[in-house]
């Protein structure tokens, strides 16, 4: 039965329309015809049915100049009540765990020591340095970063280096700035981040980030944000532009410059940013499917070929399914990453409420555990196999990169 495709073109039957996709993308992109089209894999990563180390380092691209942001997810517990992002899930556990914390340090943006603003803090890091080495007081329950946090306000990022929170409650965040924004000639809006987020405490510790301009693209996926370090511009979807937490979120990617924090990345597509160890296996099958299709519009095929076709078919469908596997194993080690897992847990801290900030430390409102986090010092792109290098475009560890600096 011929096929139709949404570009108007016909196939006699279903395996030309499948070779023909697969040509057109130069690298197989074919989605299984006549059935539902889904984003997300039937075949579970070291599943059964995925070919035996499928999912091995190769070579990739170097990443991109922008960051991409994303809406991605990590698994979560039982949910005991949401807070400003819908990654974190705050168990019963967590809240009990959270009492006896500390009142002292205000919630918000996690700044480091190269704020301007850090002489004030200046004896409070000394405390904070003194505490670590003299460790827990007998006797003292909890663990000794959370009495750190308690006493003094700091408490050390993923990469070893000191923080403490400058308090995003006094920020005013004007939700229709782009109504009255310059606009250019493709439509976007832009304004200078001060007109966007009224926010004097954070300007006082970075200077800086009042020449850092927002850009509200039509274009840009709706929901969508991303920090570009050279151009120092903030560009955020229709959405995202009318959302407080994600532009802190941004704010935050921009901090982590200046500080030479931990830095986040974005997650890779497979055939694009990095290959699948596979996919040259399956490339080298169209030549043959192709000829295939040839006889079939001329001579037909032997009971032997038609049973060629069909396994041909079969591969291109299930290669698929092991793409969306692989891309989903990229956005997972991306979410790990620990610049965007701190990103997003400003997010987090900017609403919840006065009680919930001064119950919980940095670290049990981050919605991957701390032993979880990868830190990079440069922004990077995620593969199936895990974080690529930035310079050589490599497979680098996909466990926990350690890099401690004080």
């Amino acid at each position: 039965m011929p096929i139709g495709s949404s570009a108007g073109e016909y196939f006699p039957d279903e395996s030309a329309f499948l070779v023909d996709q697969a040509k057109k993308s130069q690298a197989i992109t074919i989605r299984p015809v006549q059935e539902p089209l889904s984003t997300t894999s039937t075949m579970s990563l070291g599943s059964p049915t995925e070919p035996a180390g499928a999912l091995k380092p190769e070579g990739g691209t170097n990443v991109p100049e922008k960051v991409p942001e994303t809406n991605l997810t990590p698994e979560g517990e039982h949910i005991r009540f949401r807070t400003a992002s819908p990654l974190v899930n705050i168990t019963d556990e967590d809240i009990e765990r959270g009492i006896n914390i500390g009142m002292s340090a205000g919630p918000g943006t996690m700044a480091g020591v190269k704020s301007a603003a850090i002489g004030s803090k200046l004896s409070d890091l000394a405390h904070a340095q003194i505490l670590e080495g003299t460790g827990l007081p007998p006797g003292k329950l909890g663990s000794l970063d959370e009495h750190i946090y308690q006493k003094t306000g700091f408490w050390r990022g993923a990469e070893g280096k000191w923080r403490y929170e400058i308090d995003d409650s006094k920020a005013s965040f004007d939700k229709g700035w782009h109504e009255d924004a310059r606009v250019s000639t493709t439509g976007e809006k832009s304004l200078a981040l001060p007109l966007v987020l009224d926010h004097p405490e954070l300007y006082k510790a970075y200077p800086q980030l009042q020449d850092i301009r927002v850009v509200r693209d039509p274009i840009y996926p709706s929901t969508g944000a991303e920090w570009a370090s050279r151009s120092k511009t903030i560009r955020m979807g229709t959405e995202a532009s009318e959302n407080q937490g994600i532009l802190m979120h941004e704010v935050q990617h921009a901090i982590q410059d200046i500080e030479g924090f931990v830095k986040g990345g974005s997650p890779g597509k497979a055939g694009k940013d990095y290959h699948l160890r596979y996919t040259r296996d399956v490339e080298a099958l169209i030549p043959e499917s192709e000829a295939i299709i040839r006889k079939i519009n001329t001579k037909g095929l032997t009971e032997e070929e038609y049973a060629r076709s069909k396994y041909l078919t079969t591969v291109f469908k299930k290669y698929q399914e092991y793409k969306a596997a692989g891309n989903q194993q990229a956005a997972k080690y991306y979410l790990r990453l620990a610049g965007e897992t701190e990103a997003r847990n400003v997010e987090t801290r900017l609403l919840l409420t006065e009680k919930e900030r001064r119950m919980f430390h940095p670290e049990h409102t981050a919605d991957i555990p701390a032993h979880r986090q990868i830190p990079v010092k440069e922004a990077v792109t995620t593969s199936a196999y895990g974080v690529m290098d930035p310079k050589t475009g490599m497979i680098m560890k996909s466990e926990p990169i350690t890099f401690k600096e004080n």
